[in-house]
């Protein structure tokens, strides 16, 4: 390697006086002009730095470069490799150098209306042109190699070859970046992240690792396997084939420098991952890191539109809520052992109801005839959450583009003794709060209920409902139904002093729309005598009374009309004993 130069801050010498290399030469490419051509990473570049703003007057230039140090013609082969993202299809150069200050074409790097070309003028001038047009704005992978016989240029591992007409070789000092005024003349029309220069004809496999490395680096797919600096692949194009679309991960590879700890697809940058569950500004920032060498997390799509979804199918599986999955899937991809990694997804165009909940659906087959639900928190624009994905897996999304009609208006706060106290022994209330009519009704057909005439009352001191009972073990049920006539988009309360002093409280807790039910997220403490099964707590030991190892936290994260908290008591005698509950 004679030149290997990166656009990140520990790249740029003096403020922007140079670019550093860091091939074995070690020779910085000193920067023409006053315009700092080092631009902030950000998501677009796969948050990492990149160069902009290259024009006649900024550009990097090195009149004595080590790359050809005679000043006479040198006979050799040459391996050309760039990231670079183009902003329009225009003509410009990327590197090139020459015995002529500013020309940079013998031979160059360059592209021309659009298209990877390679220029030499000696020992006969040659001009190959790749026949695809380079996207606009998505990061690409930009090369060209000579072999004695053949001149190959390459878009994004695509290559084309020409016959080689008379040899190949270098020729001059001046080694330019960004700017050049022979053939394919011009500043280069949008960024440069990274270049490197052999003076060898590498082999194929050696050009595929190396568009690998810069491919994981910058998001970008390839029309190729993707390998490791060992020569291993980590993401099979054939074998992934419907799957090899919007192509990026996360991954580690000390051979070639690789640390990339957050990504995404700069061609569809619908999703993000991070190593160790964060996603900061740029990759340099992420204080994640890999415990491992030579691992990775690939993930690409089956390449439907985004926006485009397909309606819900009958599985046990699902939650209640939903009614749409995203028609894109993605295949997750593992190599080693990649810590849990952070899921950002951008699901605006699917028109899912921020009132519902969202899910990542993470399968072992692309089917999904089982798979496990993978609640998502909103966080601005995106929905996020943390996974430890494993082998190879397939993911989508799903949540809710129907909301129900009738829905109440504002927060509201049910308080037992507001706006009036619960009277003592009252088993039925009804109460309106803004739009919104709350019937709470308290159902004790086996009369277990301690002291009717008393209890349940509502206690001021802790604005809750107090409910005891007097039975013996056995399947009594006192059931707390509360109606609304609006309906609620998200429910929170908190049940408490579950305990077991001559039996084991237990309450049953769920909720309904329209008649069909509807499971809450039971949440306990981290200091806790209670057990969950499902939207079951059980007491388990003790008699805690108020602490909080009686308590167990209520969610409904989805929509309800009703609430159903179900109280029976487990285990304990053949003779009546006394239980309460809040």
């Amino acid at each position: 390697m004679q030149l290997w130069l990166k656009a990140d801050v520990s790249g740029i010498v003096s403020g922007i006086s140079a670019i550093r290399d860091y091939s074995p030469n070690g020779k910085d490419v000193p920067k023409i002009g006053t315009t700092n051509l080092l631009q902030t990473a950000d998501a677009a570049h796969n948050f990492n730095a990149y160069l902009s703003g290259f024009s006649a007057s900024n550009y990097f230039l090195d009149t004595n470069s080590p790359l050809e140090p005679t000043g006479v013609f040198q006979v050799s082969e040459v391996t050309m490799i760039a990231a670079v993202r183009p902003t329009s299809a225009g003509t410009g150069r990327i590197m090139g150098i020459d015995d002529n200050v500013n020309f940079a074409s013998e031979p160059d790097l360059s592209i021309k209306s659009g298209k990877p070309t390679y220029y030499k003028y000696r020992p006969t001038a040659q001009y190959v042109e790749h026949t695809s047009t380079a996207p606009l704005n998505q990061t690409s992978i930009f090369s060209a190699r000579t072999n004695n016989t053949q001149v190959q240029v390459g878009l994004n591992g695509s290559f084309v070859s020409e016959v080689s007409t008379a040899g190949n070789g270098l020729l001059g000092t001046n080694l330019n970046i960004g700017y050049g005024t022979w053939a394919s003349p011009g500043a280069f029309p949008g960024d440069i992240q990274e270049v490197i220069w052999y003076k060898s004809s590498l082999s194929d496999t050696e050009v595929q690792k190396i568009n690998s490395y810069l491919a994981i680096k910058y998001g970008t797919t390839l029309g190729m396997n993707y390998l490791t600096g060992a020569g291993t692949i980590f993401w099979d194009k054939t074998a992934n084939s419907t799957y090899h679309n919007n192509v990026f991960g996360i991954g580690r590879d000390d051979c070639q420098s690789l640390n990339q700890k957050q990504s995404n697809s700069t061609s569809s940058s619908v999703v993000t991952l991070g190593i160790d569950n964060k996603i900061m500004a740029t990759n340099v920032a992420n204080t994640g890191a890999f415990d491992n060498n030579a691992t990775f997390l690939m993930w690409g799509d089956n390449n439907v539109a985004t926006g485009t979804t397909t309606s819900v199918t009958a599985s046990p599986c699902n939650p209640e809520s939903i009614d749409k999955y995203t028609a894109r899937i993605w295949k997750s991809v593992e190599t080693g052992s990649v810590e849990s990694t952070k899921v950002s997804v951008d699901l605006g165009s699917y028109a899912f109801n921020a009132n519902y909940p969202v899910y990542m659906q993470v399968a072992s087959n692309d089917n999904f005839a089982s798979f496990e639900n993978v609640l998502m928190v909103k966080n601005g624009a995106n929905y996020e959450t943390n996974f430890d994905f494993t082998g190879t897996q397939f993911v989508r999304f799903t949540g809710n583009t129907t909301p129900p009609a009738n829905v109440c208006t504002g927060d509201k706060e049910y308080r037992w003794n507001n706006p009036s106290f619960w009277s003592w022994g009252t088993k039925t209330r009804t109460s309106v709060l803004g739009d919104t009519q709350f019937k709470v009704t308290i159902s004790d057909p086996n009369n277990v209920i301690y002291a009717p005439t008393v209890y349940p009352v509502g206690q001021y001191w802790w604005e809750h409902l107090f409910i005891p009972r007097y039975d013996a073990a056995g399947s009594n049920v006192i059931t707390t139904r509360i109606e609304m006539n609006k309906v609620a988009y998200k429910t929170s309360f908190e049940i408490f002093d579950l305990d077991a002093y001559y039996g084991r409280d237990v309450v049953k807790v769920y909720g309904k729309l329209a008649g069909a039910i509807v499971n809450p997220v039971l949440t306990l403490p981290t200091h806790t005598a209670l057990s969950k099964t499902g939207n079951t707590v059980s007491a388990t030991t003790g008699v805690w009374d108020i602490s909080i190892w009686g308590r167990v936290y209520v969610n409904f994260n989805s929509p309800i009309d009703e609430i159903y908290i179900e109280y029976s008591k487990s285990g304990g005698y053949n003779f009546k004993t006394y239980q309460d509950v809040r």
